[in-house]
């Protein structure tokens, strides 16, 4: 999953700030929405496995507080990087009537935000 993520950005990236020098049929936005869209598909299994497996546990040296921390940006990375940046490209690219094809297999829908 983090081949993934780290190519996907690396290919958004390229893409952002080459957009002058490449042309209109580069693919590179393809790619980089195409892997990120998998994300979307692969992160019910990313929590599933998480909810069902033990985490290693942490040293007893390590005091309550610090664990708790831990924990709670644990999931808080979670949160950020398996929900909001994937849903957040989708809800972009649909604002800007852009398709999302995942992996050139299927297009996934446009959000419907009604204020947008």
């Amino acid at each position: 999953m983090a081949l993934i993520w780290l190519g996907s950005f690396a290919l958004g990236m390229v893409a952002v700030y080459a957009r002058q020098q490449l042309n209109d049929e580069h693919q590179l936005t393809f790619l980089h929405k195409a892997l990120a869209s998998s994300i979307l598909l692969i992160i019910p299994l990313r929590l599933y496995w998480r909810l069902t497996h033990p985490t290693p546990r942490q040293p007893e040296t390590m005091p309550a507080l610090a664990r708790a921390v831990a924990h709670y940006a644990h999931w808080t990375l979670y949160a950020a990087a398996l929900l909001a940046l994937p849903v957040s490209g989708w809800f972009w690219s649909s604002v800007a009537g852009k398709p999302i094809r995942v992996l050139g297999l299927f297009q996934l829908p446009p959000e419907r935000s009604r204020g947008v």
